[in-house]
């Protein structure tokens, strides 16, 4: 079987606490990542001392199980140890205990769970850890008290060095149940009240500002409509003056500009300008009426009946062929 193993979590232990999972201090274990036999340390100098089994390798935070863990590297080189990695993997061990000194504890409500009796651990150092035979025995968890030594619960169970948990009389810790069945203090209760007011609140504000852009974007949407509609009708409507189209297909144009302003667009740039009839007789080879009346004299137009015509429409055009025929401008009467 594996060898990955939790070391901590925030499970209330059978002592009555728990450690927090923030708290936890690896600093000097990782230095001196031993590993042990029922906490037993070898110092005593007989000859049946049982000498560490081992080392736990890779000791980090699980951040999906939120629990300490690491790996068992067992001196197979020592006959005892050697024992107890084969009963490991044979699966007749499965659980180590944390050796532990607690560092700093807390009674606040936030950090309390059901069935509490000791406050919690929440700064707290990992001394050695250790393969046990009976994980939920009182040794499951060891304490280390300041000077290092091993406080033995098991025979004096009041020497726990966590102070004992005091309910308060403002109901903080009395406990409510959920109807899921589970259990939490009234403060964690409240705790959780206040983060759905919090919720809630972010919620309207964000709701509000949803709304707002909703309601600038349909303003500017409106705006742009309206710039391509005064667009189109001008674009149509030069378009019929300068003879690109006629008048009777204005509103298919204006339709096609509502459907695709884009597309209208082009389409309607790519259409070329009419010639006016004048441009187009002159393309064709064809004078118009001034010019052929300009290179003809004032006999010639004489002769030709068209002197009244000169005379009525092209006034200046008379008024040259008088004076170079006579030498002097026409009176006008």
């Amino acid at each position: 079987m594996g060898r990955r193993v939790l070391i901590s979590d925030e499970t209330v232990n059978s002592y009555g606490f728990y450690l927090l999972n923030s708290g936890g201090d690896m600093t000097q274990y990782k230095k001196n990542n031993i590993l042990l036999w029922m906490h037993n340390r070898p110092w005593r100098g007989t000859k049946d001392e049982v000498l560490a089994l081992g080392t736990v390798d890779n000791v980090s935070f699980n951040e999906k199980e939120q629990r300490w863990e690491g790996d068992l590297n067992f001196d197979m080189k020592d006959e005892f140890a050697a024992k107890i990695a084969q009963k490991w993997d044979d699966g007749i061990y499965k659980m180590v205990s944390a050796g532990i000194r607690v560092i700093e504890q807390s009674s606040d409500a936030k950090y309390i769970k059901p069935g509490q009796r000791y406050e919690t651990a929440t700064k707290w150092a990992l001394k050695e850890v250790s393969v046990v035979d009976i994980g939920s025995n009182p040794n499951s968890l060891a304490l280390y008290d300041e000077e290092d030594n091993v406080v033995n619960l098991s025979e004096n169970p009041q020497e726990i060095p966590i102070k004992k948990l005091i309910l308060k009389s403002d109901d903080t810790m009395e406990i409510v149940k959920l109807a899921d069945g589970s259990e939490l203090t009234v403060a964690q209760v409240q705790e959780l009240a206040d983060k759905a007011k919090t919720a809630e609140q972010t919620i309207t504000q964000l709701t509000t500002e949803r709304n707002q852009l909703q309601t600038e974007n349909d303003g500017f949407k409106l705006a742009d409509a309206n710039a391509k509609k005064a667009e189109a009708t001008a674009l149509v409507d030069a378009a019929v003056l300068d003879g690109r189209i006629d008048a009777t297909g204005k509103e298919s144009y204006l339709q096609f500009f509502e459907s695709n302003h884009e597309a209208a667009k082009t389409a309607l740039t790519a259409i070329p300008k009419r010639k006016p009839v004048r441009d187009q007789l002159k393309d064709e080879g064809s004078e118009t009426e001034l010019e052929q009346l300009t290179k003809l004299s004032w006999d010639e137009i004489d002769r030709s009946g068209k002197l009244e015509t000169v005379k009525t429409k092209y006034y200046d055009l008379y008024e040259s062929k008088f004076e170079t025929k006579f030498g002097h401008k026409p009176s006008k009467k």
